[in-house]
């Protein structure tokens, strides 16, 4: 895809035909924002598409059936992230009712954009992997051979009422762009080698940390998404891990003891490390039950949709407002972890008034993707941030104080060691020997009697 126009090159011909596809001044065509509409807005657009021509359909057909689109895009100032996510100026050259869109641009950048309602990122990260790999062990030839091969362009007929659409479908989705607040954090002061050496899930930890920061924002717990793969299961996708848990808030509230004081560092309490180590267990816990078919979210949602199939009365748990608050997720998290801190996946918040941020634990340093709408007043990406890194570095501090005392103890046990030759064992006092030798004499006369009376029955 290039320029909003389609085109089905010859794999034998490839080179060719891409470099023919480049190289060549083509009008541009802007049908492909269509598919940045609604669902039920794109599915009306989609028909009369296919009603104008038979040719549309045929090129639907084609789309739909395709593994994937490349989209080659031009040189541009937008940030690199930002045109792989919504497409920045170059929208128009996407094609967002696919499952997955292979994106680079005249400068080298690669990205890849894909719908989330058929695969989890972790795959796609993968895939973002394997494909730089490749380009790092097979560099770029000196010399391209061009063939002969015809290409022909394939775009989409459209009506004077399709035309009014898609200029107002492009002001719609720049407007969409322009709300968008991405921040990309790499923290350096630690990553996940640190955390496992404090026997604790690098996941539950991060999302323990993200807990601390919105409460350090907000004074209160988020409603919280996390994805949980429950692929083991039969025809099982995802279920939701929520992270706004008891533990999690007696921790955060332990904590805001110590932001009043100005230097928490010198503040923080010996319980602290108790604090952490509850909300991180807990955590670790109900990711177990959500990755095992355990949790909340999956079994209300099958139970609300059974109910209204088969045309019974919803229950009030479905139409209390509480309900409502169950699913309005202010922090949708994930983590999509890969072998390079170069390579991350980014999304928007799921709510208006919502952050989305995904993690990327390495093993010195963890990427954060940041997301919030800056049309909202009460969420900053920045501000986030910020409060994300201070959560961090709190939390880092408590393990570190909490690693120096038990250290301190270990040297006093080897001074110990190193004086009495090995660790002196207590002493009891004579009394409690006598008793302790008189208890063992007579255990072993009950034990011969018992012997004894054993063999006459046996005789």
């Amino acid at each position: 895809m290039r320029n909003g126009i389609f085109y089905k090159p010859s794999i034998n011909d490839l080179e060719a035909q891409i470099f023919g596809i480049v190289t060549k001044s083509t009008p541009q065509k802007n049908t492909g924002i269509l598919t940045t509409c609604t669902r039920r807005e794109w599915a009306i657009l989609k028909n009369k598409l296919e009603q104008i021509s038979s040719t549309n359909g045929s090129l639907l057909k084609l789309i739909q059936n395709a593994a994937f689109v490349v989209n080659l895009d031009q040189a541009g100032d937008d940030s690199p992230i930002e045109q792989f996510l919504h497409g920045g100026k170059f929208a128009t050259n996407r094609w967002f009712d696919c499952t997955l869109q292979l994106i680079i641009n005249d400068d080298g950048d690669f990205g890849i954009c894909y719908e989330h309602s058929v695969c989890e990122g972790i795959p796609v990260v993968q895939l973002a992997a394997e494909i730089k790999r490749a380009i790092i062990q097979n560099p770029t030839k000196e010399k391209y051979y061009y063939g002969n091969s015809p290409l022909e362009p394939l775009s989409f007929r459209t009506s004077h009422e399709l035309d009014l659409l898609v200029s107002r479908q492009i002001e719609n989705h720049r407007v969409q762009q322009e709300r968008l607040d991405l921040n990309v954090f790499k923290f350096e002061k630690f990553g996940k080698t640190f955390i496992k050496k404090q026997n604790m899930s690098p996941d539950a930890f991060l999302q323990v940390a993200l807990q601390c920061a919105y409460h350090r924002i907000y004074c209160r717990l988020p409603c919280s998404y996390e994805s949980g793969s429950i692929r083991r299961f039969r025809d099982g996708r995802v279920d939701n891990i929520r992270a706004s848990t008891i533990p999690a808030l007696q921790l955060c509230r332990h904590l805001s003891e110590f932001y009043s004081r100005g230097d928490c560092k010198s503040s923080l309490s010996t319980n602290s490390m108790d604090y952490l180590r509850k909300a991180v267990r807990f955590q670790t816990s109900i990711t177990q039950q959500a990755i095992t078919g355990k949790g909340l979210d999956n079994h209300l949602l099958a139970l609300l949709n059974t109910l209204k199939e088969v045309s019974l009365p919803i229950p009030e748990l479905f139409t209390d407002n509480s309900f409502k608050t169950f699913n309005h997720f202010e922090l949708s998290t994930s983590q999509i972890p890969t072998i390079s801190r170069d390579i991350y996946m980014c999304y928007g918040p799921v709510v208006p008034d919502g952050y989305g941020c995904s993690y990327n634990p390495q093993k010195d340093c963890i990427v954060f993707c940041i997301s919030s709408y800056k049309d909202c007043d009460a969420t900053s990406s920045e501000r986030f941030r910020r409060a994300l890194a201070e959560s961090l570095e709190t939390l880092m501090d408590i393990c570190n104080q909490f690693n120096s005392k038990r250290s301190n103890s270990a040297d006093k046990e080897d001074i110990r060691k190193d004086v009495f030759g090995k660790t002196p064992r207590r002493v009891r006092c004579n009394s409690q020997v006598d008793d302790l030798d008189q208890l063992a004499l007579e255990t072993r006369r009950s034990t011969f009697k018992r012997a004894q009376t054993e063999d006459k029955f046996r005789l």
